[in-house]
Protein backbone atom coordinates (compact mmCIF):
# COMPACT_ATOMS: atom_id res chain seq x y z
CA UNK A 1 0.00 0.00 0.00
CA UNK A 2 1.57 3.32 -0.90
CA UNK A 3 2.08 5.92 1.97
CA UNK A 4 0.37 9.43 0.79
CA UNK A 5 1.41 12.61 2.64
CA UNK A 6 -1.19 15.47 2.31
CA UNK A 7 0.79 18.65 3.19
CA UNK A 8 -0.97 22.09 4.21
CA UNK A 9 0.24 24.91 6.21
CA UNK A 10 -2.21 24.13 9.11
CA UNK A 11 -5.53 22.26 10.18
CA UNK A 12 -6.08 25.61 11.18
CA UNK A 13 -10.17 26.76 9.77
CA UNK A 14 -9.41 27.43 6.22
CA UNK A 15 -11.51 25.93 3.28
CA UNK A 16 -8.46 24.63 1.91
CA UNK A 17 -8.02 22.76 4.71
CA UNK A 18 -10.99 21.31 5.44
CA UNK A 19 -10.53 19.90 2.01
CA UNK A 20 -7.34 18.39 2.46
CA UNK A 21 -8.99 16.80 5.34
CA UNK A 22 -11.89 15.67 3.42
CA UNK A 23 -9.36 13.84 0.90
CA UNK A 24 -6.99 11.99 3.44
CA UNK A 25 -10.40 10.30 4.64
CA UNK A 26 -11.17 9.98 1.04
CA UNK A 27 -7.93 8.00 0.20
CA UNK A 28 -7.71 6.07 3.91
CA UNK A 29 -9.25 3.37 2.02
CA UNK A 30 -6.75 2.66 -0.80
CA UNK A 31 -3.71 4.28 0.55
CA UNK A 32 -1.82 4.90 3.56
CA UNK A 33 -2.81 8.51 4.34
CA UNK A 34 -1.49 11.24 6.69
CA UNK A 35 -1.82 15.02 7.07
CA UNK A 36 1.80 16.87 7.08
CA UNK A 37 1.27 20.57 8.42
CA UNK A 38 3.88 23.22 9.18
CA UNK A 39 2.16 24.58 11.65
CA UNK A 40 0.46 23.57 14.75
CA UNK A 41 -2.44 25.64 14.76
CA UNK A 42 -5.66 22.87 14.20
CA UNK A 43 -9.23 23.92 14.32
CA UNK A 44 -10.58 21.05 12.58
CA UNK A 45 -11.28 17.63 14.44
CA UNK A 46 -8.67 15.34 12.42
CA UNK A 47 -11.51 12.38 12.68
CA UNK A 48 -9.50 9.54 12.76
CA UNK A 49 -6.56 11.14 10.24
CA UNK A 50 -3.25 10.65 11.51
CA UNK A 51 -1.93 14.35 11.54
CA UNK A 52 2.05 15.85 12.16
CA UNK A 53 3.14 18.66 12.16
CA UNK A 54 6.70 19.90 11.46
CA UNK A 55 6.37 22.51 14.41
CA UNK A 56 7.24 25.81 12.91
CA UNK A 57 4.67 28.86 13.22
CA UNK A 58 6.22 31.72 11.38
CA UNK A 59 2.85 32.99 10.14
CA UNK A 60 3.56 36.71 11.58
CA UNK A 61 7.24 36.69 10.29
CA UNK A 62 8.18 38.94 7.61
CA UNK A 63 7.78 38.14 3.87
CA UNK A 64 12.23 38.32 3.99
CA UNK A 65 11.81 35.66 7.15
CA UNK A 66 9.21 33.47 5.11
CA UNK A 67 11.11 33.28 2.08
CA UNK A 68 14.15 32.32 4.02
CA UNK A 69 12.30 29.85 5.61
CA UNK A 70 11.19 27.72 2.75
CA UNK A 71 14.28 26.28 2.19
CA UNK A 72 14.91 25.33 6.28
CA UNK A 73 11.62 23.60 5.70
CA UNK A 74 11.73 21.96 3.12
CA UNK A 75 15.07 20.28 4.45
CA UNK A 76 12.81 19.43 7.68
CA UNK A 77 10.04 17.58 4.88
CA UNK A 78 12.45 16.07 3.04
CA UNK A 79 13.96 14.29 5.82
CA UNK A 80 10.67 13.46 7.12
CA UNK A 81 9.12 12.06 4.21
CA UNK A 82 12.47 9.94 3.70
CA UNK A 83 11.82 8.41 7.35
CA UNK A 84 8.36 7.39 6.99
CA UNK A 85 8.76 6.42 3.60
CA UNK A 86 6.74 8.35 2.06
CA UNK A 87 5.92 7.73 -1.84
CA UNK A 88 3.26 10.38 -2.60
CA UNK A 89 3.05 14.30 -1.73
CA UNK A 90 0.29 15.77 -2.36
CA UNK A 91 0.47 19.74 -1.39
CA UNK A 92 -2.17 22.47 -0.79
CA UNK A 93 -1.70 25.42 -2.26
CA UNK A 94 1.34 28.17 -2.15
CA UNK A 95 4.23 27.71 0.36
CA UNK A 96 3.88 24.02 0.89
CA UNK A 97 3.77 23.76 -2.99
CA UNK A 98 7.42 25.19 -3.11
CA UNK A 99 8.49 23.50 -0.03
CA UNK A 100 7.49 20.18 -1.07
CA UNK A 101 9.07 20.61 -4.69
CA UNK A 102 12.09 21.86 -2.60
CA UNK A 103 12.23 18.54 -0.55
CA UNK A 104 11.55 16.60 -4.24
CA UNK A 105 14.97 18.18 -5.26
CA UNK A 106 16.21 16.85 -2.11
CA UNK A 107 14.62 13.06 -2.20
CA UNK A 108 14.21 13.03 -5.89
CA UNK A 109 11.93 9.94 -5.82
CA UNK A 110 8.76 11.70 -3.75
CA UNK A 111 5.77 11.77 -6.27
CA UNK A 112 4.51 15.13 -6.12
CA UNK A 113 1.03 16.29 -6.93
CA UNK A 114 1.03 20.21 -6.02
CA UNK A 115 -2.33 21.24 -5.73
CA UNK A 116 -3.53 25.25 -6.28
CA UNK A 117 -7.21 26.82 -4.87
CA UNK A 118 -7.08 30.31 -5.84
CA UNK A 119 -5.78 32.44 -8.70
CA UNK A 120 -2.24 33.54 -7.58
CA UNK A 121 -1.86 36.44 -9.72
CA UNK A 122 -3.96 38.56 -7.74
CA UNK A 123 -1.76 37.87 -4.93
CA UNK A 124 1.82 38.74 -5.96
CA UNK A 125 3.23 42.10 -6.51
CA UNK A 126 6.58 43.77 -7.03
CA UNK A 127 8.36 43.59 -3.90
CA UNK A 128 11.53 41.79 -4.27
CA UNK A 129 10.10 38.69 -1.73
CA UNK A 130 7.16 38.61 -4.18
CA UNK A 131 9.04 37.99 -7.41
CA UNK A 132 10.74 35.67 -5.82
CA UNK A 133 8.32 33.55 -4.38
CA UNK A 134 6.36 33.86 -7.57
CA UNK A 135 9.73 32.53 -9.82
CA UNK A 136 9.68 29.56 -6.85
CA UNK A 137 6.27 28.78 -7.90
CA UNK A 138 6.72 28.60 -11.22
CA UNK A 139 9.78 26.21 -10.72
CA UNK A 140 8.02 24.33 -8.40
CA UNK A 141 4.82 23.31 -11.21
CA UNK A 142 7.27 22.35 -13.35
CA UNK A 143 9.05 20.24 -11.25
CA UNK A 144 6.25 18.79 -9.69
CA UNK A 145 4.61 15.05 -11.50
CA UNK A 146 1.06 16.72 -11.64
CA UNK A 147 -0.15 19.84 -11.18
CA UNK A 148 -4.46 20.34 -9.53
CA UNK A 149 -6.58 23.31 -10.11
CA UNK A 150 -9.43 22.96 -8.39
CA UNK A 151 -11.10 25.10 -11.14
CA UNK A 152 -10.88 25.79 -14.53
CA UNK A 153 -10.37 29.63 -13.86
CA UNK A 154 -7.33 28.79 -11.67
CA UNK A 155 -6.22 26.46 -14.21
CA UNK A 156 -6.18 29.40 -17.01
CA UNK A 157 -4.47 31.75 -14.42
CA UNK A 158 -1.53 28.66 -13.92
CA UNK A 159 -1.12 28.41 -17.86
CA UNK A 160 -1.10 32.23 -18.46
CA UNK A 161 0.87 33.88 -15.77
CA UNK A 162 3.22 31.11 -14.37
CA UNK A 163 4.19 28.88 -17.51
CA UNK A 164 2.44 26.04 -17.04
CA UNK A 165 1.27 23.68 -19.84
CA UNK A 166 -2.05 23.66 -20.27
CA UNK A 167 -1.24 19.76 -20.68
CA UNK A 168 0.13 19.77 -17.55
CA UNK A 169 -2.76 20.93 -15.47
CA UNK A 170 -5.87 18.36 -14.03
CA UNK A 171 -8.75 20.27 -12.90
CA UNK A 172 -10.82 18.44 -9.99
CA UNK A 173 -12.90 19.91 -8.04
CA UNK A 174 -12.56 20.09 -4.72
CA UNK A 175 -14.03 16.84 -2.19
CA UNK A 176 -16.95 17.17 -0.80
CA UNK A 177 -18.73 15.06 1.07
CA UNK A 178 -22.09 16.15 0.01
CA UNK A 179 -24.42 13.40 2.41
CA UNK A 180 -22.65 14.53 5.43
CA UNK A 181 -23.27 18.01 4.98
CA UNK A 182 -27.36 17.24 4.17
CA UNK A 183 -27.11 15.45 7.71
CA UNK A 184 -25.67 18.00 9.52
CA UNK A 185 -27.72 20.49 8.43
CA UNK A 186 -30.67 18.75 9.73
CA UNK A 187 -29.84 20.21 13.27
CA UNK A 188 -30.92 23.58 12.32
CA UNK A 189 -30.16 26.61 14.44
CA UNK A 190 -32.74 28.61 16.66
CA UNK A 191 -33.56 31.71 14.79
CA UNK A 192 -34.00 34.37 17.14
CA UNK A 193 -37.83 35.09 17.60
CA UNK A 194 -38.07 38.34 15.56
CA UNK A 195 -35.77 37.67 12.86
CA UNK A 196 -37.19 38.82 9.56
CA UNK A 197 -35.09 37.85 6.21
CA UNK A 198 -32.23 36.11 7.44
CA UNK A 199 -28.70 36.20 4.89
CA UNK A 200 -25.90 34.14 6.17
CA UNK A 201 -22.11 34.22 5.30
CA UNK A 202 -19.22 32.14 6.21
CA UNK A 203 -15.29 32.31 5.48
CA UNK A 204 -12.30 33.36 7.26
CA UNK A 205 -12.37 37.06 8.27
CA UNK A 206 -9.50 38.26 5.74
CA UNK A 207 -9.29 41.31 3.31
CA UNK A 208 -9.79 38.87 0.22
CA UNK A 209 -13.43 38.02 1.58
CA UNK A 210 -14.65 41.82 1.16
CA UNK A 211 -16.35 41.76 4.43
CA UNK A 212 -16.86 46.00 4.33
CA UNK A 213 -18.58 45.33 1.28
CA UNK A 214 -21.26 43.34 1.90
CA UNK A 215 -21.51 45.59 5.03
CA UNK A 216 -22.23 48.49 2.78
CA UNK A 217 -24.75 46.03 0.49
CA UNK A 218 -26.29 44.98 3.28
CA UNK A 219 -26.75 48.58 4.79
CA UNK A 220 -29.53 49.62 2.50
CA UNK A 221 -31.93 46.63 3.04
CA UNK A 222 -34.51 46.72 5.17
CA UNK A 223 -34.38 47.00 9.06
CA UNK A 224 -36.21 43.44 9.08
CA UNK A 225 -33.06 41.62 7.48
CA UNK A 226 -30.52 40.15 9.50
CA UNK A 227 -26.74 38.88 8.82
CA UNK A 228 -25.15 35.68 9.74
CA UNK A 229 -21.42 35.69 9.86
CA UNK A 230 -19.80 32.67 10.61
CA UNK A 231 -16.01 32.36 10.28
CA UNK A 232 -12.74 34.12 12.56
CA UNK A 233 -9.50 35.45 11.43
CA UNK A 234 -7.48 38.70 12.03
CA UNK A 235 -9.42 41.26 11.05
CA UNK A 236 -12.58 40.11 13.81
CA UNK A 237 -11.88 42.79 16.07
CA UNK A 238 -12.01 45.75 13.15
CA UNK A 239 -15.55 44.13 11.44
CA UNK A 240 -16.94 44.30 14.86
CA UNK A 241 -15.94 47.87 15.54
CA UNK A 242 -17.05 48.67 11.52
CA UNK A 243 -20.33 46.84 12.28
CA UNK A 244 -21.18 49.21 15.40
CA UNK A 245 -19.72 52.30 13.42
CA UNK A 246 -22.21 51.63 10.59
CA UNK A 247 -25.45 51.15 13.10
CA UNK A 248 -25.80 47.49 12.42
CA UNK A 249 -24.31 45.88 15.36
CA UNK A 250 -28.00 44.95 16.05
CA UNK A 251 -28.67 43.44 12.61
CA UNK A 252 -25.69 41.27 12.42
CA UNK A 253 -24.48 38.74 14.46
CA UNK A 254 -20.58 37.68 14.44
CA UNK A 255 -20.46 33.65 15.71
CA UNK A 256 -17.01 33.13 14.99
CA UNK A 257 -16.15 29.81 14.20
CA UNK A 258 -18.53 26.89 13.90
CA UNK A 259 -17.79 23.50 13.79
CA UNK A 260 -21.11 22.90 12.32
CA UNK A 261 -21.51 25.96 9.57
CA UNK A 262 -24.95 23.49 8.09
CA UNK A 263 -27.07 24.09 10.98
CA UNK A 264 -26.58 28.00 10.20
CA UNK A 265 -27.11 27.66 6.33
CA UNK A 266 -30.31 25.80 7.17
CA UNK A 267 -31.63 27.91 9.39
CA UNK A 268 -31.29 31.14 6.91
CA UNK A 269 -33.08 31.70 4.33
CA UNK A 270 -30.21 33.13 1.96
CA UNK A 271 -26.37 32.50 1.76
CA UNK A 272 -24.43 35.27 0.88
CA UNK A 273 -20.58 35.28 -0.73
CA UNK A 274 -18.89 38.96 -1.60
CA UNK A 275 -15.10 38.02 -2.13
CA UNK A 276 -12.58 40.07 -3.80
CA UNK A 277 -11.42 36.54 -5.22
CA UNK A 278 -11.98 32.95 -4.76
CA UNK A 279 -10.74 29.53 -6.81
CA UNK A 280 -12.89 27.48 -6.35
CA UNK A 281 -15.36 28.77 -3.11
CA UNK A 282 -16.36 25.38 -1.58
CA UNK A 283 -18.84 27.17 0.68
CA UNK A 284 -20.54 28.08 -2.19
CA UNK A 285 -21.42 24.14 -2.79
CA UNK A 286 -22.02 23.36 0.85
CA UNK A 287 -24.43 26.19 1.20
CA UNK A 288 -26.09 24.65 -2.05
CA UNK A 289 -26.18 21.38 -0.40
CA UNK A 290 -27.87 22.82 2.10
CA UNK A 291 -31.00 23.51 0.01
CA UNK A 292 -30.94 27.67 0.08
CA UNK A 293 -30.60 29.57 -2.36
CA UNK A 294 -26.82 31.62 -2.98
CA UNK A 295 -26.01 35.03 -4.21
CA UNK A 296 -22.16 35.95 -4.70
CA UNK A 297 -20.47 38.11 -6.23
CA UNK A 298 -18.66 36.92 -9.73
CA UNK A 299 -15.03 37.34 -8.31
CA UNK A 300 -12.39 35.59 -10.23
CA UNK A 301 -12.38 32.50 -9.89
CA UNK A 302 -15.02 30.23 -9.24
CA UNK A 303 -18.52 31.39 -8.47
CA UNK A 304 -19.43 31.45 -12.50
CA UNK A 305 -18.36 28.42 -13.06
CA UNK A 306 -20.88 26.59 -9.85
CA UNK A 307 -23.41 28.65 -10.57
CA UNK A 308 -24.06 27.86 -14.11
CA UNK A 309 -23.40 31.66 -15.20
CA UNK A 310 -22.56 32.64 -19.15
CA UNK A 311 -18.92 32.59 -20.52
CA UNK A 312 -18.02 36.06 -19.60
CA UNK A 313 -17.50 37.78 -16.29
CA UNK A 314 -20.37 40.80 -15.31
CA UNK A 315 -18.78 44.31 -16.21
CA UNK A 316 -22.52 45.84 -14.16
CA UNK A 317 -25.35 45.28 -12.65
CA UNK A 318 -26.98 41.39 -11.37
CA UNK A 319 -27.12 38.30 -13.68
CA UNK A 320 -29.85 35.43 -13.05
CA UNK A 321 -27.35 32.49 -13.46
CA UNK A 322 -28.80 28.86 -13.28
CA UNK A 323 -28.35 28.07 -9.62
CA UNK A 324 -27.97 31.17 -8.12
CA UNK A 325 -27.41 34.95 -8.64
CA UNK A 326 -23.97 37.13 -10.02
CA UNK A 327 -23.19 40.68 -8.63
CA UNK A 328 -20.78 42.76 -10.26
CA UNK A 329 -17.89 43.85 -7.85
CA UNK A 330 -18.19 47.30 -9.21
CA UNK A 331 -19.66 49.01 -6.97
CA UNK A 332 -22.01 47.47 -3.74
CA UNK A 333 -25.19 48.78 -4.78
CA UNK A 334 -25.26 45.66 -7.48
CA UNK A 335 -24.73 43.25 -4.65
CA UNK A 336 -27.65 45.53 -2.40
CA UNK A 337 -29.85 44.69 -5.66
CA UNK A 338 -29.38 40.94 -6.10
CA UNK A 339 -30.17 40.45 -2.07
CA UNK A 340 -33.05 42.84 -2.39
CA UNK A 341 -34.42 40.73 -5.22
CA UNK A 342 -33.84 37.45 -3.33
CA UNK A 343 -36.23 38.66 -0.80
CA UNK A 344 -38.75 39.81 -2.96
CA UNK A 345 -39.22 37.11 -5.26
CA UNK A 346 -40.69 34.08 -3.49
CA UNK A 347 -40.62 32.31 -7.40
CA UNK A 348 -36.99 32.94 -8.00
CA UNK A 349 -36.41 32.12 -4.44
CA UNK A 350 -38.29 28.78 -4.44
CA UNK A 351 -36.72 27.70 -7.40
CA UNK A 352 -33.24 28.26 -6.64
CA UNK A 353 -33.99 25.94 -3.57
CA UNK A 354 -35.52 23.22 -5.04
CA UNK A 355 -32.04 23.40 -7.65
CA UNK A 356 -29.63 23.39 -5.15
CA UNK A 357 -29.25 20.23 -3.92
CA UNK A 358 -29.18 18.92 -7.16
CA UNK A 359 -26.02 21.57 -8.51
CA UNK A 360 -24.78 20.04 -5.22
CA UNK A 361 -24.22 16.55 -6.33
CA UNK A 362 -22.18 17.39 -9.12
CA UNK A 363 -19.27 18.43 -6.89
CA UNK A 364 -19.55 14.70 -4.90
CA UNK A 365 -16.87 13.42 -2.77
CA UNK A 366 -16.43 10.38 -5.20
CA UNK A 367 -15.58 11.84 -8.67
CA UNK A 368 -12.77 13.77 -6.48
CA UNK A 369 -11.28 10.74 -5.19
CA UNK A 370 -11.75 9.19 -8.18
CA UNK A 371 -9.60 11.87 -9.88
CA UNK A 372 -6.47 11.96 -7.37
CA UNK A 373 -6.27 8.17 -7.35
CA UNK A 374 -5.91 8.08 -11.16
CA UNK A 375 -3.28 10.68 -10.76
CA UNK A 376 -1.84 8.90 -7.76
CA UNK A 377 -1.25 6.03 -9.68
CA UNK A 378 0.19 8.06 -13.03
CA UNK A 379 2.98 7.65 -15.19
CA UNK A 380 5.97 9.33 -13.35
CA UNK A 381 7.02 12.31 -15.29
Amino acid sequence: MKKVAIFVYSLGGGGAERVALELAIGLKEAYEVEIVTVSPVQKYDNLGVKVTTLGVHDIDSSAFAKLLSLFRLAKVFASYCKKERIDVVISFLSRPNIIAALSKLINPRLRLIATEHTTLSNYYGSSFAEKVLKKLLTISYKSANAVVAVSEGIKADLVDNFGVKSGAVSVIYNPIDIQKIKLMALQKANRVTGDGFVFVTAGRLVESKNYPFLFEAFKTLPSFCKLWVLGSGELESELKFLAVEMGLHERITFFGFCENPYSYFAAADCFVMSSRLEGLPTVLIEALACGIPVISTDCKSGPREILGGEANMLTSGIERAEYGLLASLDTPKFLSLAMGRMIEDDGMRNQYMLKAKERAEFFSKEKSIAGYKQIIEGDEK
